[in-house]
C-alpha cells in the first residue's frame, strides 16, 4: 500500500508537467497540419489529406518539438 501511495503522490506532482507537455504536442500538431495544408493547397483535396496524415504520422508522433 505504501508503494502505491508513493506512486500516486508522485503522479499527482507530475500531472501538471504531463498536461503541459501534452498541450504543447497537440498545439504543435495543429500548427504543422495548418502549415502542411497551406503548403499543399494547390494539390487535390485527397492528395492534400494524404500529405497531412503523413505529416502527422512522421512529425507529430516521432518529433516532439515545441511550437
Amino acid at each position: 500500500m505504501s508503494v502505491a501511495r508513493q506512486i500516486w503522490r508522485n503522479g499527482v506532482v507530475l500531472l501538471p508537467i504531463f498536461a503541459h507537455v501534452i498541450i504543447k504536442i497537440i498545439t504543435w500538431i495543429f500548427i504543422s497540419v495548418n502549415c502542411t495544408a497551406k503548403h499543399y493547397a494547390h494539390f487535390s483535396t485527397l492528395r492534400r489529406f494524404a500529405y497531412i496524415v503523413m505529416g502527422i504520422r512522421f512529425h507529430g508522433i516521432f518529433v516532439f518539438r515545441s511550437p
